[in-house]
């Protein structure tokens, strides 16, 4: 990293002595030029790689299993063994930017070109399990991407008494990632595959081989029917060769306010727009390859409409996978923000809180019409989301001091969130996982059906007369299972989480030696909120059961010395 500073002032034109010019230094400069403009610059360069290598055959992993009220029902499969290499060739910054300042505005102006570049170098797998030939590949030259990110703020001292302050920014913000998206589409990378399970002897163990034929013994699993013909020998999805780096635009308005001395407080409205959302389309199957269905929810009986693909074209549900921009498709943040803070006498306080919320809407996918469930969230009642912080210290007799931390925090989400909800301040945190882009709005419970699935007694349609005791949920199925979202994404969350912290400190001074005693309680209120589930499959054991809690009260105690 290079960082070049410098401060010129445009109404002055600094003279050079013709004695000194031979020894004339950057900081000398600096010191004949009292205000205007400061100049910085910075250079930034990353490169890397990452590996995977072969293990023993044995030791690779084959597969998942998964069971319904107790009876096997599908195993997910694995193209191990694999061995690869992903390299991120340059990750280059080059950022400029100046802090003018005029009377009472400074306005701070900049822009960083970036450079990025990886690929998938030669590599080589052997067979495996599921796998029957050798696998060779590379090397593969991934999209090269070149952007400008230009910021601007602007700061205003309102009153020109420096107790008021009127702020905007607005910059561009690129999508940040090292070897994550060459890893995406190297064709050696862990690829993974659903089938049908039938435990014909009881084992719980998951039994067959390429080419065997289902429901035979020593062949428990749909290989032949359900396992795509090009698994194991190249990674399903690819990309568009002209896709283009996802970034977002973040714009800030706030407002800061010296109440009285030592008191301050501000507030701040941010957005953020996402542009260059990626988007995952099937190049060989169309909507008119799906059948409608309607099943009942097994919550409340509403009706839902579902679809199935057609038997010709199921061994393609999983091919032909290609990630395109989608510039119908919008990632919208806005937060509000207010903080205080407070110093009086020896007492300080600070804190703050914010609220916020993320709406997606992915209503432009064109080729499965299961993704359009839910994918308007405007329309899912999505909650502004609430944090609140306070902190504070309070000094006591004989050199004691109190620290006081209190947070209340919105649960966790339960389930899978959607692209945008998992960005930072600072823009995408990466490539989108293929989790989402299977779901681009996110995931929260599902109903998990196979051909075996049927309404029992308990069914809230049987109650309302929509359905009867034995009736196949779904006659037409045509997948191994299919995973129907009973409830809208990024609606489920954990219990709020409400802690208070304390920190008791003193100082005790021996000649040189000082000696801090002190003693930390965490979770004082002692409250354990569920911060994770086991699993969001209902019907299931797992379905809801807390599976993470906020940890108990904690007490430690400890002391620093300096001397």
């Amino acid at each position: 990293v290079i960082i070049l500073t410098g401060t010129l002032t445009s109404a002055e034109t600094v003279v050079i002595p013709a004695s000194t010019v031979n020894s004339y230094m950057f900081d000398q400069l600096q010191s004949d030029v009292q205000s205007g403009h400061n100049i910085r610059a910075m250079v930034f360069i990353d490169a890397g790689s990452m590996y995977n290598k072969d293990v023993p055959a044995k030791m690779a992993p084959i597969g998942e299993v998964e069971f319904i009220n107790g009876v096997a029902a599908t195993a997910t499969i694995l193209n191990t063994p694999v061995n690869f290499e992903d390299d991120l060739k340059a990750d280059l910054g080059i950022f400029a930017q100046d802090s003018w300042t005029i009377n009472r505005l400074t306005v701070n102006y900049g822009a960083r070109w970036e450079y990025f570049a990886s690929a998938v170098d030669e590599e080589t797998s052997g067979v495996g399990r599921f796998v029957s030939t050798e696998r060779k590949f590379g090397p593969i030259a991934m999209p090269t991407w070149t952007s400008i990110a230009p910021r601007v703020g602007v700061v205003y001292d309102l009153f020109g008494n420096q107790k008021t302050a009127v702020k905007f920014s607005m910059g561009r913000y690129e999508q940040a990632g090292t070897t994550g998206f060459s890893n995406r589409y190297n064709p050696l990378a862990l690829q993974t595959q659903s089938v049908s399970w039938t435990d014909l002897n009881g084992d719980g163990v998951p039994q067959g081989e390429l080419g065997c034929t289902y429901q035979t013994p020593g062949c428990e699993i749909n290989v032949a029917g359900q396992l795509p013909k090009s698994f194991g020998v190249a990674s399903l999805p690819t990309f568009d060769p002209k896709i283009k780096r996802m970034y977002n635009v973040e714009t800030t308005v706030s407002v800061q306010q010296e109440v009285l001395p030592g008191v301050s407080v501000s507030a701040g409205w941010y957005r953020r727009n996402y542009e260059n959302m990626w988007r995952r389309t099937n190049t060989g199957v169309t909507k008119n390859d799906f059948t409608p269905f309607t099943l009942f929810s097994p919550i409340d009986g509403t009706p839902i409409t579902y679809y199935n693909i057609s038997a010709a074209k199921v061994a393609q549900i999983g091919t032909n996978l290609v990630d395109t921009n989608a510039p119908d498709r919008t990632d919208t943040y806005n937060g509000y923000e207010y903080t205080f803070t407070a110093r009086v006498g020896r007492v300080s306080l600070f804190g703050g809180g914010m609220i916020e919320r993320m709406l997606s809407n992915s209503c432009d996918d064109d080729w499965n019409p299961n993704l359009l469930l839910y994918c308007d969230q405007k329309q899912s009642g999505l909650p502004f989301r609430q944090q609140f912080k306070i902190a504070g210290s309070i000094p006591l007799k004989y050199g004691v001091q109190v620290g006081v931390s209190f947070q209340s925090l919105p649960g966790y989400l339960f389930g899978t969130s959607s692209v945008g909800a998992l960005t930072g301040v600072s823009g995408p945190s990466g490539a989108p996982s293929a989790a989402q882009l299977a779901a681009p709005n996110g995931a929260s419970t599902v109903w998990l059906i196979t051909a075996a699935t049927r309404y029992d007694a308990s069914s809230p349609c049987v109650a309302q007369g929509k359905c009867t005791v034995g009736q196949q949920v779904n006659p037409g199925i045509t997948q191994a299972s299919l995973s129907v979202p009973l409830v809208a994404p990024m609606t489920e969350y954990g219990d709020r989480i409400n802690q208070l912290d304390l920190n008791i400190t003193k100082n005790i001074k021996m000649g040189r030696l000082n000696v801090q005693p002190k003693l930390d309680v965490f979770n004082a209120l002692n409250v354990s909120p569920v911060t994770g589930v086991l699993g969001l499959n209902f019907g299931t054991v797992a379905y809801k059961q807390p599976s993470v809690v906020l940890n108990p009260r904690t007490l430690q105690i400890g002391a620093n010395l300096r001397w």
